[in-house]
């Protein structure tokens, strides 16, 4: 007997995190698969050179990385729809109410109710990571 995905659970894991810091940081580890460090690292400027913070994340090379703001900057949130691989339709529902259908998958379409655009792309790039992370667990 073949598991089937739970897409409801799933779903439940996207929406309980709250918008910011928990939401960029699962978005950082599930999505872009970044690592959080327990050692504060020195962040360079990429043209300069110069430490321009500290950072206990990390690239999958170990480059030192702030986490971008994916949940609340439209435009971190507008780059990072050129990554997904997934089918995301994003759409203003009524005023102060964004939505991220999501239709990656075979033979449904979720619906991510968002406050703000870049809320919805988050969610809606996290619950792709959880699903192809269910998948892969099969």
């Amino acid at each position: 007997m073949e598991k089937e995905i739970n897409i409801d659970e799933i779903l439940d894991q996207v929406m309980r995190l709250e918008v910011g810091q928990p939401l960029d940081e699962a978005i950082g580890l599930e999505v872009f698969k970044l690592k959080k460090n327990n050692i504060l690292l020195d962040v360079k400027d990429v043209f300069s050179g110069k430490v321009v913070g500290q950072s206990n994340w990390t690239t999958a090379d170990g480059t030192p990385i702030f986490i971008p703001k994916f949940s609340t900057v439209p435009f971190v949130g507008c780059l990072m729809i050129e990554d997904l691989d997934a089918i995301i339709t994003i759409e203003r529902k009524k005023k102060g109410t964004y939505g991220a259908k999501f239709g990656g998958h075979e033979g449904s379409n979720v619906f991510i109710e968002a406050a703000t655009f870049p809320e919805a792309i988050a969610r809606a790039a996290l619950f792709e990571a959880f699903f192809k992370k269910a998948k892969e667990d099969i």
